[in-house]
């Protein structure tokens, strides 16, 4: 079985009108915040280059998961009998906290430089994926070109694109080593797993699953303790809407920690540094 590798990417696009005179400051077209995860998918029959892109980190990477589990029992998406459902295993992907307290969570998936499933409309973003095919899978080239795509077909904009790593994957067969960047008092910190055992398709799958929970769990505690404080200093009353999501949080944290849990019980696991904890007063 060929390596695994991927990487979970966030990203900023601003789309500006290029068109405007240089002496005026154009607001921005359109702008794009987003969660960006590369697959290749290869089999004997071909080969199929999916993004994903969501508007948070943990679905991002549920959702790729539920793509790898799908790619190594039925092959590639395009050429099945039956098409994938891709609504309803979105809808899975989002949790009870999820629909509670974040109900506008979107997603998109591309096959090829083509769109296979959107919840939200970015024909922008169509063709920065477009263009990342033509580019030969160098994402940073393919800003440059969608600016002259898009001038091609009469909409002059100049882009602004931002982008840094907040996980990497990599299972070479025997062992996956994943890398994850988070918030740790106003600074980015990392943290590292590998996971050693086990059917290396689930390993691949369960990990990804497991990055989203610790990814979660950390943006999570934060939120958790904000609220947490809010109550102690009497600034949310014990019936409102705050300290119920307070108390979904903490339960949802819960859930996270025995899917961690889990994980470490099916697999040989091991952190470095150190494990975060998540039940911690404060990161």
């Amino acid at each position: 079985m060929p390596e695994f590798s991927t990487s979970l990417v966030r990203e900023k696009i601003v789309f500006i009108d290029d068109a405007a005179a240089p002496d005026v400051v154009a607001p921005p077209v359109s702008t794009v915040r987003s969660n960006r995860i590369y697959l290749h998918l290869q089999t004997p029959e071909g080969t199929e280059k999916m993004v994903i892109r969501t508007q948070t980190m943990p679905t991002a990477l549920r959702l790729a998961s539920k793509v790898m589990f799908s790619y190594y029992r039925n092959g590639l998406f395009l050429k099945r009998a039956e098409p994938y459902d891709w609504p309803a295993q979105w809808a899975s992907v989002l949790s009870g906290y999820d629909e509670a307290f974040v109900p506008d969570l979107w997603a998109a998936v591309y096959i090829n430089g083509h769109s296979v499933f959107k919840t939200v409309k970015s024909p922008f973003v169509d063709v920065v994926e477009q263009c990342a095919l033509l580019s030969i899978d160098n994402y940073d080239a393919a800003i440059s070109v969608t600016e002259d795509a898009l001038r091609r077909i009469g909409h002059a904009m100049r882009i602004n694109h931002s982008s840094n790593v907040a996980a990497i994957f990599v299972d070479n067969d025997t062992q996956m080593r994943c890398g994850i960047i988070h918030r740790l008092n106003g600074r980015d910190s990392t943290f590292n797993f590998t996971a050693e055992g086990g059917d290396v398709t689930h390993r691949i799958v369960q990990s990804l699953i497991t990055a989203a929970a610790f990814v979660e769990a950390i943006d999570l505690q934060r939120s958790v303790a904000t609220l947490q404080a809010k109550v102690r200093d009497k600034e949310v009353p014990r019936a409102s809407a705050d300290a119920t999501k307070l108390r979904a949080g903490t339960a949802r944290m819960v859930v996270l920690d025995k899917a961690i849990k889990s994980f470490e019980d099916n697999y040989d696991v091991k952190y470095r540094p150190q494990k975060p904890d998540f039940f911690a007063k404060s990161l």
